[in-house]
C-alpha cells in the first residue's frame, strides 16, 4: 500500500519469511517512482509494523465510524 503527501510517499508491504513462512508488515518512506525499488527499500530500511497497535487503532476508527451512523 502506497500513500503519497505533498511531503512524500510512504509505503506498507508484506513480507514473508521463505524459511518459516512468518508474515511481517513493514513500512517506510519510499521514492514512489518504482515498485519493486520502493519495495526493497522498505524492506532494507524500513519499519516494522507492531500489529497490536495497528488492531487498536482500526477499532478506534471502527468505533468512531459505527458511534456516527
Amino acid at each position: 500500500m502506497w500513500v503519497n503527501t505533498m511531503q512524500g510517499s510512504f509505503g506498507i508491504i508484506l513480507a514473508e519469511d521463505e524459511t518459516t513462512g512468518e508474515r511481517t508488515l513493514y513500512a517506510g518512506v519510499i521514492a514512489g517512482f518504482d515498485q519493486q525499488a520502493d519495495e526493497q527499500t522498505i524492506l532494507s530500511w524500513g519499519n516494522r509494523v507492531n500489529l497490536e497497535m495497528l488492531r487498536g487503532l482500526l477499532a478506534r476508527a471502527k468505533k468512531r465510524e459505527s458511534d456516527e451512523r
